[in-house]
């Protein structure tokens, strides 16, 4: 059945666990119990309520994600890895089948390729320990599955791990804008940063470094729409009058890798802004690789989007109740 895919930011998940918006949260719990709404979350969230110093207001934070039933958007960086390789494959004149649920699938790395292989594409996964590293890590903690309250308190118990997810969030202004300029053009370092993101997800496949070159240069990036999406703010940023990005900014932007996958994605008026400007929508993807259909800035307009949704749902029934599928190399399932 489909689902409408919902992508809280922070500060509204805070807002509607602290009940400042109970019409809404009233309807979430309706519609997610009735299989309607997938509330999508990611590590992002399990880091910044990790963060807090209220002890207390955490672990009710916690319980209220949990309440949810949510989903886990792979991480920025992981998302990146599985993009690239999906569209290697396809490239390379393989299949890859892209699944909008919550399966612990990877693209299947091996090689050479065969067309025997099935390959599947997923951007999320049932846990937020599906998504972490090291393996030595992932399986000692194996027991907190689905639950964001248990991740908290591993968390606080395993140095590594605590290492491991301040590694993650001091790594958010990487590729930051340092000098920033008005120049016309691409966005300084983008090839190289493209290259870095293939020699990572394609491991152990050996490419030579100019057959690596042809393949960025040769990418058709809405292929990759977390990618995409990325480098469109980046851009728009890196030529914003505003000096300096503000440090949430680079946050808010790691958040903003879920917008091609959620059919809604809340987020803070400057996100929202940069998304308006650089006229994100699914129309920019190829069929079948994208959700996206609304970004918003405040927590009313989750409510239209969900009734808005219905109605089209609802009309479409009349002909077909599955999400099509789509482009040349490549299938999909509606979770």
């Amino acid at each position: 059945m489909t689902k409408f895919h919902l992508y809280l930011d922070q500060r509204d998940l805070i807002n509607l666990a602290e009940g400042r918006d109970d019409g809404l949260k009233t309807l979430l719990f309706k519609e997610i119990s009735n299989g309607h709404v997938q509330i999508v979350l990611s590590l992002m969230h399990v880091v910044e309520t990790w963060k807090y110093v209220d002890n207390k207001a955490k672990l009710n934070l916690a319980a209220y994600a949990d309440s949810l039933s949510p989903i886990q958007l792979l991480f920025r960086s992981a998302l990146f890895r599985e993009e690239m390789l999906r569209a290697f494959y396809v490239f390379r004149g393989e299949e890859v089948e892209t699944l909008f649920v919550a399966e612990h699938h990877q693209v299947d790395r091996s090689y050479p390729l065969s067309v025997e292989k099935h390959r599947i594409f997923s951007p999320f996964r049932k846990s937020v320990m599906e998504i972490l590293s090291p393996t030595s890590v992932v399986n000692q903690i194996e027991s907190c599955r689905n639950s964001f309250t248990q991740m908290l308190t591993f968390i606080e118990e395993d140095h590594r791990i605590v290492r491991l997810v301040s590694d993650v969030h001091d790594s958010y202004p990487d590729w930051s804008i340092h000098v920033k300029t008005k120049i016309n053009g691409e966005l300084p370092g983008k090839t190289k940063w493209l290259l870095g993101i293939v020699r990572s997800a394609l491991g152990n496949i050996n490419l030579e470094r100019d057959e690596a070159e042809d393949f960025v240069h040769g990418l058709e990036i809405t292929t990759c729409p977390a990618i995409c999406v990325y480098l469109r703010i980046k851009d728009a940023i890196n030529k914003d009058k505003t000096p300096t990005p503000h440090p949430s900014e680079m946050v808010d932007i790691a958040h903003a890798v879920a917008i091609p996958y959620c059919d809604a994605f809340s987020t803070d008026k400057r996100i929202w802004d940069y998304v308006r400007r650089c006229k994100i929508s699914s129309q920019m993807f190829p069929e079948g690789y994208a959700l996206f259909s609304t970004a918003f800035k405040s927590l009313a307009s989750a409510t239209i989007s969900i009734e808005e949704w219905h109605a089209t749902v609802n009309k479409q029934l009349t002909t077909d109740s599955t999400r099509t599928g789509f482009s040349s190399g490549v299938s999909k399932t509606a979770g």
